[in-house]
């Protein structure tokens, strides 16, 4: 500690120094994948749960990386939804049962594709992954809904970045979901390419 004395400094005594605070270093213990436990143990963690909605989009592969990335740090869960549109043709399905089976059966295919992506990150970041589907919802209500079922911490979602008429003509489950959600929601917009 350098004192002004006469216009110059000094160097004060060692009796006038005041004491160094004392440095801890913090070691790490194991790694994520074996342990699946948070980067500074015994720190609260920020999210336990966390639930990622994908459709199987280039959208929902970014926002599933960041989802698992969010998990390995915060030693969480992710739990990976895939929402099962109601069946369009509801006049047709009720004279047709084939077509609505159909249907569901595309659905189930795209679902298990999609959950094998995210589950193929999950596995390789050590994060434990949990599929789930729903079915006949709407897919911002299917989200909400399975956030409060599965208790989640965190939402994520993708989203395709419309604008315009897009937007206004196809909606926005990303918007929706975040007017209408209870626990916080990080909307991964889908990077550029270039």
């Amino acid at each position: 500690m350098l004192t002004p004395a006469a216009g110059r400094f000094k160097r004060a005594s060692p009796a006038a120094r005041p004491p160094r605070p004392r440095l801890t270093r913090i070691k790490r213990v194991g790694t994520l994948g074996e342990q699946h436990a948070p980067i500074h143990p015994g720190v609260p963690t920020m999210f336990k749960r966390i639930l990622f909605a994908t459709d199987g989009s280039a959208a929902s592969e970014h926002a599933a990386q960041l989802a698992v990335d969010l998990a390995k740090v915060h030693g969480a869960s992710v739990t990976a939804l895939y929402v099962v549109d109601p069946y369009p043709y509801l006049g047709i399905g009720e004279s047709n049962p084939l077509g609505f089976q159909a249907y569901m059966s595309a659905a189930m295919e795209h679902a298990a594709v999609a959950h094998d992506k995210v589950m193929g990150m999950c596995e390789k970041a050590g994060v434990p992954c949990e599929p789930r589907v729903a079915e006949d919802i709407t897919a911002a209500s299917g989200i909400l809904q399975s956030a409060r079922e599965v208790a989640a911490d965190l939402i994520v979602v993708g989203s395709h970045g419309r604008s315009g008429m897009a937007r206004l003509m196809l909606g926005s489950v990303a918007s929706k979901v975040v007017t209408e959600s209870p626990v916080p929601v990080l909307v991964a917009r889908q990077p550029a390419e270039g």
